[in-house]
């Protein structure tokens, strides 16, 4: 598992290995941090000092790079009519709903969540192609102010990386591009749209559809709000350890 190192940690280890008549690794190895770790922060140190390549980021400059990202993500969903009611909970009694429905067809959900404030920038379009991505890419870019980098974290899905959207962000650079959706808040506020919006609703058309999602997006970006980790790394590990002691006992 990875250790999280305070910024004044990494400060006296710079000046350790820049000061002593030792190798990189030999520091490295009495610190207990990772060679690689080390010349990572030796070679940020040197970029806030001015003395890095060119285009090389500060880390000021990374921070403020963290705070302007813009995570993106695509959804399908399926206009669904039940064929009965959905039946709420009572007590003693758990929530109902007909096995069978019918579907009237799908829509793609193209959404990118600004981390900064929790809105959300969307697009609804009947496929996801890679021209559909690098129109969603210029809505983003029409709706964000001009002098914010933009700095977008996409999953590997091949429309992300298709020439069509590889020109399109040559021509504009302040929009970056960077693979990271396993850390991705933008799944967490999907499933927030599927809680309260889709799970118990019934739609008899594609308008339908489009017509709640556009209504509860709107609803969303009035009241947003960024969305934050409440549990550590370690938090999150010890209870998937625990969890897994439950069920790898002799009884399961």
């Amino acid at each position: 598992m990875s250790k999280r190192y305070t910024a004044e940690f990494k400060r006296d280890a710079v000046a350790l290995a820049l000061s002593l008549e030792k190798t990189v690794t030999e520091v490295a190895r009495d610190l207990g941090v990772s060679p690689e770790g080390l010349r990572g922060w030796v070679k940020q140190a040197k970029v806030d000092r001015g003395e890095g390549p060119a285009g090389a980021l500060t880390t000021a400059e990374r921070a403020e790079l963290v705070r302007l990202r813009r995570k993106v993500r695509e959804q399908e969903y399926q206009a669904l009519e039940r064929t009965a009611p959905v039946l709420p909970m009572l007590p003693g009694v758990p929530e109902r709903c007909s096995f069978d429905y019918v579907r009237h067809g799908t829509i793609d959900l193209f959404a990118a969540l600004n981390t900064a404030n929790g809105k959300v920038i969307s697009r609804l379009s009947p496929q996801h192609r890679a021209v559909d991505f690098r129109d969603f890419l210029a809505d983003i870019d029409r709706q964000t102010e001009p002098g914010l980098a933009v700095h977008v974290i996409c999953d590997n899905l091949s429309a992300h990386k298709a020439p069509v959207v590889h020109a399109w962000l040559l021509a504009h650079p302040r929009f970056t591009p960077t693979c990271s959706s396993w850390n991705n808040q933008v799944e967490r506020w999907f499933a927030e749209l599927q809680r309260r919006c889709l799970e118990r609703g019934v739609f008899c058309s594609l308008d339908d559809l489009k017509t709640a999602l556009d209504d509860w997006i709107k609803v969303w970006n009035e009241a947003a709000r960024p969305l934050k980790w409440t549990k550590t790394a370690d938090q999150i590990i010890d209870r998937i350890c625990h969890y897994c002691d439950r069920v790898s006992g002799p009884a399961h």
